[in-house]
């Protein structure tokens, strides 16, 4: 299906992308796609595409939030552009026909080439720049269907993985489960403009040190302010672990050093790289008389997406799409010719963004 449409004043994302790089090359057209991303996940456009309801679909908005938990898929020029969920569990559903408005083009395409001159790591600073604005963001008055924008990464602190293992669920769901407890307190809770500015920022933000630290000790600091406070307070974390828990326990001794003991867990480390030649360990090609490797397995694939999601690389979060599919041919030699640009078989973006929603919907990150 062609994606020239222009209809009611909208513009398929394909074709949107190929004006904001106005016959630039391939690396502006990437950097176009990019750009509309990140201002979808940002609430700085609206997204319409037609969603998938039980084998038929419909026309429906795809939301700020839902932008995050998506692949996109730019196929070649003049197709149209759609959303798989990348982790299936998480309830979301396809979209077709992406499309955007006119003004929003015209938006983005006046600001289109500070963000082409920008590295990758300065266009996530670009982005909370022009589009995050702490008195009217989603933090502000979050819709009660709306999820908390936790990064993907705060997986590993030791709160959300105390939480998955005293309900037995995988980190995914107690991660959203916390953010939903965080929304509520944020409603009811004073804090400064500094902090929520910076919950609105860090979902855009790759991980770093500092802002793991920061967002760890916030969360913390939340968690146990309400923990110490009145009773409806303390019900809230404690519903975290124990969802059931009836109004006449609201102040069980047990379960609230339960919650204290969480909150103040370590961290889960990550696992850290094989110590051997190659990046990945393990099975390695032998090299032929030329010096060249042969073809590698499809576990090269595999364990390379696998260890770049343990060191929290988490693509279309904290790393662009374009940038961990590469990292992941040069990590297993998924290149046929890199100069050229040609990719081996089983390397596609496809494929490493399909191996990657399995990854994540399985907790053990086995496919």
């Amino acid at each position: 299906m062609q994606d020239c449409r222009n209809v009611g004043g909208r513009i398929g994302l394909g074709k949107a992308a190929e004006i904001l790089s106005a016959g630039k090359g391939h690396r502006a057209l990437v950097a176009a796609q990019q750009l509309i991303e990140d201002a979808a996940r940002l609430n700085a456009i609206s997204i319409v595409g037609d969603q998938e309801y039980g084998g038929t679909w419909q026309p429906e908005t795809l939301s700020a939030e839902d932008s995050q938990d998506v692949i996109f898929d730019w196929p070649v020029v003049g197709e149209s552009v759609a959303a798989e969920p990348i982790s299936p569990s998480l309830g979301l559903s396809r979209y077709r026909n992406l499309t955007m408005a006119d003004a929003d083009v015209e938006k983005l395409a006046a600001v289109f080439d500070e963000w082409l001159a920008a590295s990758k790591d300065d266009r996530a600073d670009l982005a909370c720049r022009w589009w995050v604005n702490p008195s009217h963001n989603i933090l502000q008055q979050p819709a009660e269907e709306n999820r908390f924008p936790l990064p993907s990464w705060a997986m590993e602190f030791g709160l959300v993985t105390k939480i998955a293992e005293h309900r037995q669920i995988p980190l995914h769901r107690a991660l959203t489960f916390l953010g939903h407890a965080l929304k509520a307190i944020i409603r009811t809770r004073v804090m400064t403009d500094d902090d929520r500015e910076f919950l609105a920022r860090v979902v855009a933000k790759p991980r770093t040190d500092p802002t793991l630290i920061r967002l760890k000790l916030l969360v913390r600091n939340i968690m146990i302010a309400e923990l110490t406070g009145a009773p409806e307070s303390r019900f809230r974390v404690l519903r975290l672990f124990d969802p059931d828990l009836p109004d006449v326990e609201r102040d069980s001794a047990a379960l609230q050093e339960v919650a204290r003991a969480a909150i103040f867990a370590p961290d889960t480390p990550t696992k850290p790289m094989p110590e051997t030649d190659s990046p990945l360990g393990g099975d390695v090609d032998t090299p032929n008389r030329r010096g060249k490797s042969g073809p590698r397995p499809p576990a090269g694939r595999d364990e390379a997406i696998r260890q770049r999601l343990m060191r929290r690389e988490i693509p279309g979060r904290t790393v662009f799409w374009s940038e961990f599919c590469d990292g992941v041919r040069d990590d297993a030699h998924g290149w046929k010719d890199k100069r050229e640009g040609t990719i081996a078989r089983g390397f596609d973006d496809k494929t490493i963004q399909n191996v990657v929603g399995k990854m994540l919907d399985n907790p053990d990150g086995q496919i």
